[in-house]
């Protein structure tokens, strides 16, 4: 079911995931009946590597909106995207879901995430630092991302990576 409000389009399909909602950038797919998924694949439908859920982000990330939220149910799977706005008016949890989605997609392309790709992200001007500084922080403090070098002293080079790295 697609349901389209003014500022989000929420999207509810039935069953629940087979795998962790934080995990879907990162995991190959899971198929509960694989001769239909074999099927759908013969006939185009859908591909078997599973990177719709990396490339719907980076879409997002591109077009600088909200991270999309993902919740699982007992019987069903939920994801809420949400029309664009601008940093100042994204919640807490919602910067804490996009830094840690942009660094499971760097991740993926095996690039471990800076200051300056936080800044990126979120359009934040070099000189406000300290905004993208925080952001990682609050990610780091809520698990979902973790200092890639802890040997590195430099606070200026430290690099990120999710944390089932």
């Amino acid at each position: 079911m697609v349901e389209i409000f003014t500022d989000r389009i929420v999207m509810t399909n039935p069953g629940s995931p087979l795998t962790d909602v934080n995990r879907f950038i990162d995991l190959p797919p899971r198929s509960r009946n694989e001769k239909l998924a074999q099927a759908l694949l013969l006939l185009h439908i859908c591909e078997r590597r599973g990177s719709g859920v990396d490339r719907a982000i980076e879409a997002l990330e591109t077009a600088l909106m909200p991270p999309p939220k993902f919740t699982k149910g007992e019987y069903f799977t939920r994801v809420f995207i949400y029309g664009r706005q601008k940093l100042s008016a994204m919640g807490k949890q919602d910067k804490i879901r996009a830094c840690y989605q942009h660094c499971c997609l760097l991740f993926e392309n095996n690039i471990e995430m800076t200051n300056q790709a936080v800044r990126e992200r979120f359009e934040i001007d070099k000189k406000n630092y300290s905004t993208a500084s925080r952001i990682i922080a609050d990610t780091c403090d809520a698990g979902l991302i973790k200092i890639a070098d802890t040997e590195n002293v430099s606070r200026k080079l430290t690099s990120y990576t999710p944390f089932y790295a």
